[in-house]
């Protein structure tokens, strides 16, 4: 949840038009610590069958999951020109997902195993601009791992990209929301598990070795996002640190792909000769943040977000004389915040 803090009004004037981008020639070790906690829960399901409802197990809300997870990596920049990072140093102290699923037969939980969790990688920035990420000793065991990273903080992305004053706004895109959110290094932090075939004896279907397979926000990435971003009037302290206070809104609502049953949709239809549609699948996102970024320290030290979202889809397949609808609303929470504070020397 996002705390009331006491906010102050000090030096107010001395905001103005101030330059609130991170300081990268400091000599220091950020640590940087993530959480994002997500809750999903179905509270509308219905089926028919030729214009009839379908009773018993299918019925009724229920079939809700819950993911967390927790990322914490120290950045060193190790060079620097002009104010801009051209070599970091990022160690991955702790990289971990858990999810847990309702089921009929009662609740499972899914860890995901990451190939950073443990490791350290050295950014560089090459003479075209492009992050160019290495493990500091050995070879990824995917090398999706080395994909997607910025040598600045993700909390730079909200941060507005000129001098601004005291209730000043501007719009950060969706891509810097998902930067904030860790997403956009969501498949190098947490990647598809990847399947063994054969199991057990050398027969069956084999399973996903590092969990279960997807997120409940990679819709986020589909999404057309309206943006604001305000910084306001008020100073407060934040881990003993005097902060500006910046406030944050994102929404969004489209539609999403369309799907159909099985993993091999041809395949399915086939063997039982039904015709799926997915008729309508939709989604809606609403959040609110606060950003607090001390000018002392001239960097960011706390991101706080929380909203909710809701997917909603309606579902058509038929076969011979028979025809099935399935609708589903699905709804959620979201919880995420990122803590930034300097290492001891």
């Amino acid at each position: 949840m996002i705390r009331v803090l006491i906010p102050t009004f000090v030096g107010l004037a001395a905001l103005a038009a101030h330059d609130l981008s991170t300081d990268y020639t400091a000599d220091r070790t950020l640590q940087v610590a993530v959480e994002t906690e997500v809750a999903v829960e179905t509270t509308h399901f219905a089926m028919e069958r030729n214009g009839e409802p379908v009773e018993g197990r299918f019925g009724g809300g229920g079939g809700g999951s819950e993911m967390s997870r927790s990322v914490v990596h120290t950045d060193q920049v190790l060079a620097h020109e002009d104010g801009v990072p051209t070599r970091v140093r990022r160690v991955f102290e702790e990289v971990s997902s858990t999810m847990s699923v309702e089921e009929r037969d009662g609740s499972r939980d899914f860890d995901s195993e990451s190939p950073l969790d443990g490791e350290t990688l050295i950014l560089t920035l090459d003479e075209d601009g492009d992050v160019v990420a290495e493990l500091e000793q050995g070879a990824p065991d995917r090398l999706g791992a080395l994909k997607g990273h910025s040598l600045r903080l993700a909390l730079d992305a909200l941060l507005p990209p000129d001098e601004v004053d005291e209730g000043d706004s501007w719009e950060p895109s969706g891509d810097d929301l998902l930067r904030a959110m860790l997403l956009d290094v969501e498949q190098a932090l947490f990647p598809t598990p990847v399947r063994e075939e054969g199991g057990e004896g050398g027969r069956g279907r084999g399973f996903r070795r590092g969990g279960r397979q997807g997120s409940p926000l990679s819709f986020f990435k589909l999404a057309e996002w309206d943006t604001e971003a305000e910084l306001t009037d008020q100073t407060t302290r934040v881990a003993g640190l005097e902060c500006v206070v910046i406030e944050l809104q994102f929404e969004a609502e489209g539609d999403l792909p369309e799907r159909t049953f099985g993993r091999d949709p041809e395949r399915f239809a086939s063997l039982s000769g039904a015709s799926v549609t997915a008729i309508e699948s939709t989604f809606e996102v609403e959040l609110e943040g606060k950003l607090f970024v001390s000018l002392e320290s001239k960097r960011p030290v706390k991101l706080e977000i929380e909203g909710e979202f809701t997917l909603d889809s309606n579902t058509e397949f038929s076969s011979g004389d028979m025809t099935m609808s399935i609708e589903r609303t699905q709804e959620g929470t979201i919880e995420h915040s990122i803590t930034v504070t300097e290492e001891d020397a």
